[in-house]
């Protein structure tokens, strides 16, 4: 009987602390504090009709202000878009709240861009006015632009042009009065007057350039085995571009003041290159190229670009002897170049994204090796600058890419047997350069 009432008597007491930790478990599941309470909040801004993200862009838009929304409190970062107006960004604290009034946050949207004028009665008839080197019209002329510094130039023919530069404010009227007494004499030589510009924008700009670039070429279908893929990397290379407006010292042409001739040559130091197979070459990269660009000004702060040209590519490799490998693409394009940019501005800040059809002429020791060998490409860049030093100094940083696609209508017995190739070259460049 006591074995029994011993039994009972431990199944009693775990009965006693299960029971009571179940009880200390509920205590500390009551303890845990409620996900606070949302609350109701209101963004308005002066204008109406603005994009609200909330904490970042990612996640997408909360809506459209005046806009409501239900926030638990806590800290949160705004931010707040309209076309024409600045962007904000702003840091808020939402409260928690026992009344049902949302709590309101309103802002103001600066304008992004502000109005030049520009006056001057004394000033002979046919005065005309640019804005950044842009012509925006003449004397007297109210034109929107972008808010920030610009250079403003007010040109007469048989003097010099008058310069200044300027703050303009978002919303606001900045007014110019230009007194003909304040245009610059010309300076009497002894000898031949150098020309000068007849329009007063510059002559040209030239930029160095230090570019990282990167080939790969791949055979599609390769049948014989002195075909080799081919891989080049990191490979440093230095160039040099031009944009030159020569006739912009003798004559006054709209047509011609949007007219430039380009230029541009660069090479890279012997990159010493492996395929696939671990092969080492040496390989020489170099380019020149040279044609005509012309830039239609749409607004103040957007213009388009059409270039035509021609451009020369050579992508060589040699051996430890200096001889032509030829297991290895080997390469020498001729290529008409035709390309379209668009060129935005905003200040001393310029970004432009561009597109080229590359069409080869001739193609060099690749083509020679394949039977009915044909290549044609296309090319894309994309690129920012900034004007510093009253815009006589430019930085720049722009990428490229070109992709080359070759077809053969190769027969079986040809000592070199494929159905095409693809030839890819991107590069990332950084220059920095100038005006006169």
């Amino acid at each position: 009987m006591r074995p029994l009432v011993a039994i009972l008597a431990a199944v009693a007491a775990v009965a006693v602390l299960a029971a009571g930790a179940g009880r200390a478990d509920a205590g500390r599941k009551k303890a845990r504090p409620k996900p606070p309470k949302e609350v109701p909040v209101r963004v308005e801004t002066t204008p109406d009709d603005a994009t609200v993200f909330v904490g970042d862009k990612e996640s997408g838009p909360a809506g459209r202000t005046p806009l409501d929304l239900e926030l638990a409190p806590g800290e949160y970062v705004l931010i707040i878009e309209h076309e024409g107006r600045v962007p904000l960004f702003e840091s808020v604290e939402v409260e928690a709240r026992s009344v049902s009034e949302p709590q309101v946050f309103s802002f103001f949207l600066e304008p992004s861009t502000g109005t030049l004028v520009v006056e001057g009665d004394d000033l002979p008839e046919g005065a005309r006015v640019l804005v950044d080197g842009n012509e925006v019209g003449t004397v007297p002329v109210r034109a929107p632009v972008e808010a920030g510094p610009h250079q403003v130039q007010v040109v007469v023919d048989g003097r010099d042009p008058y310069e200044e530069w300027i703050e303009v404010a978002g919303g606001e009227e900045h007014v110019m009065s230009v007194a003909a007494a304040s245009l610059p004499t010309p300076e009497v030589e002894v000898e031949a007057p150098r020309p000068r510009p007849a329009t007063g924008a510059p002559l040209g700009a030239a930029h160095a350039a230090l570019q990282v670039g990167w080939r790969r070429f791949t055979y599609d279908a390769p049948r014989t085995a002195n075909l080799r893929a081919f891989s080049g990397s990191n490979s440093v290379w230095l160039g040099i571009d031009v944009e030159l407006h020569p006739w912009r010292r003798y004559v006054r042409n709209r047509f011609l003041d949007h007219l430039a001739v380009v230029g541009a040559a660069g090479l890279a130091p012997a990159i010493t290159a492996t395929d696939p197979m671990g092969t080492a070459v040496n390989a020489y990269w170099r380019s020149q190229a040279a044609g005509l660009r012309f830039r239609a000004d749409v607004v103040p702060s957007l213009a388009f670009d059409i270039d035509a040209g021609w451009e020369h590519l050579l992508y060589t490799f040699r051996d430890q002897n200096d001889a032509l490998v030829l297991e290895v693409p080997d390469v020498d394009y001729h290529m008409v170049r035709l390309g379209a940019r668009a060129v935005v501005r905003a200040g001393r800040a310029e970004a432009w994204l561009g597109a080229d059809n590359l069409i080869v002429v001739s193609a060099g020791a690749l083509a020679d090796r394949f039977r009915g060998a044909k290549v044609d490409g296309v090319g894309g860049r994309a690129g920012v600058s900034l004007w510093l030093w009253k815009r006589y100094l430019q930085a720049r940083l722009e990428g490229s890419v070109s992709h080359l696609g070759w077809t053969f209508t190769s027969e079986p017995g040809d000592a070199y047997d494929a159905d095409g190739g693809v030839d890819d070259y991107y590069g990332v460049q950084l220059g920095v350069g100038g005006s006169y």
